[in-house]
């Protein structure tokens, strides 16, 4: 999978994407997936969290507003669902053991959940980041970006992509794969 995917997209766009993630600042920067509107973000987490082997965070939990207290939540319980009625505030967390639907592995991710038209991935750099795991990082974006017809992902807080050539690189990517 991953050859067929490097002949498909320029060497030098998965190359410029690794350059942007693979220096370790200490920034945990964003991506943000603003479904428009469209109620996709349970859709998304579940995607997401399909994809992982379990939470790495600790103490997961986000705010009833209706109950005023914090509620505990692990790796099968789906928080979303409060999020879509109102009940829950933005909640964090953080995934491991990712594997892109390529077999890809991805470094931990972690997934603020806003509101329930819009959420970001967050993510440590550092050397993880080689080309395999830029495929699969593009793969889970796909997959999680599918359940709305509009979909804006932006790329925000990391110091190294003046240029945006992380999104350029995924929107590359995707039309070669679409």
């Amino acid at each position: 999978m991953l050859r067929r995917s490097l002949d498909r997209v320029s060497r030098d766009s998965i190359e410029s994407a690794i350059a942007v993630l693979c220096v370790d600042d200490g920034s945990l920067p964003d991506i943000k997936i603003d479904f428009c509107g469209h109620p996709a973000v349970p859709q998304a987490y579940a995607f997401i969290r399909s994809c992982a082997a379990g939470l790495v965070s600790k103490n997961n939990s986000y705010w009833s507003k209706s109950g005023e207290k914090a509620c505990v939540f692990g790796f099968e319980d789906d928080p979303t669902g409060a999020l879509l009625q109102g009940d829950a505030e933005a909640f964090h967390v953080v995934f491991g053991g990712l594997r892109s639907p390529g077999g890809h592995a991805v470094p931990d991710l972690g997934v603020f959940c806003f509101d329930p038209s819009s959420m970001a991935l967050d993510y440590k750099m550092g050397p993880g980041w080689d080309a395999s795991a830029v495929i699969g990082l593009f793969e889970i974006l796909l997959g999680a970006s599918a359940w709305s017809e509009r979909v804006v992902i932006t790329h925000e807080g990391n110091i190294f992509d003046e240029c945006d050539a992380l999104m350029g690189a995924y929107r590359h990517w995707s039309k070669e794969v679409k």
